[in-house]
């Protein structure tokens, strides 16, 4: 006798289409799965690279005031002779702030007098414009543990402020030693880099201020070599004019 096929329920139909259905569900998410762990290690590799990835690289900090920012790019260290430096005492410690600014000048930089500043409780502070970031960086390296922050304006000077954990001044030999080291300027992990809009801005503004300076100067000369002329010619009565100012003694 032959045996009748085993009829299914519509109960048992459901289950198996809804099973098969959820095995395809679950073999293409694990497929995705797959191809994007793939792609992670490909891109984190650097084998290939995300079409959005320099989109998402322009979006640099700069560095703002009160922050630290990084030296220019591969700069040498600045001339000391072309650095001004004003060291400024920040402890309650007596002459640490002319035996680091004799220092300095032994090392060529332009100093201007040392000073008093309120208490630092840091080692080393060191504020610089934008303008003078790398001549910061230059003057660093003479204080170990220093902290370079970005101060506002267009001031040439570099100021140091010695704080509480400040040790002392280089030996001559160890100030020497930085003095002939040319390797480039380096920043820390915390630097941030300038602003170019920032960096060009001032120079622009230093250049006009140069330039008027400058005219100022021609014109007072022009005016001086005026009245000198003018000094120089007979006045009333025969007697030159005044000879105070033309070089003679006054009485």
């Amino acid at each position: 006798m032959s045996q009748q096929p085993t009829s299914i329920s519509t109960r048992q139909r459901f289950l198996e289409t809804r099973q098969r259905r959820q095995n395809k569900i679950f073999t293409v998410i694990a497929t995705a799965m797959a191809a994007l762990l793939v792609i992670a290690t490909l891109v984190a590799s650097g084998l290939i690279t995300l079409p959005f990835e320099e989109e998402f690289s322009e979006a640099v900090h700069f560095a703002e005031v009160g922050t630290s920012p990084c030296p220019t790019d591969e700069a040498l260290p600045s001339n000391p002779a072309n650095v001004q430096v004003k060291v400024l005492n920040g402890t309650s410690r007596q002459g640490i702030a002319g035996e680091a600014t004799n220092m300095l000048a032994a090392a060529g930089f332009q100093m201007q007098e040392a000073g008093n500043a309120d208490e630092y409780p840091g080692a080393v502070l060191i504020r610089a414009t934008a303008l003078s970031v790398d001549h910061a960086w230059t003057v660093a390296r003479y204080f170990q543990g220093s902290r370079v922050v970005l101060a506002d304006g267009s001031d040439p000077v570099v100021t140091v402020i010695l704080g509480t954990f400040y040790d002392k001044a280089l030996s001559p030999e160890d100030a020497a030693r930085i003095t002939a080291n040319r390797e480039p300027l380096r920043g820390n992990d915390r630097c941030n880099p300038l602003d170019p809009e920032t960096v060009e801005m001032l120079v622009e503004g230093r250049e006009a201020q140069s330039g008027e300076s400058a005219q100022s100067g021609e014109g007072s000369q022009s005016g001086e070599g005026s009245q000198s002329g003018e000094g120089a010619q007979p006045g009333e009565g025969g007697e030159p004019g005044e000879g105070g100012e033309n070089g003679a003694p006054a009485e």
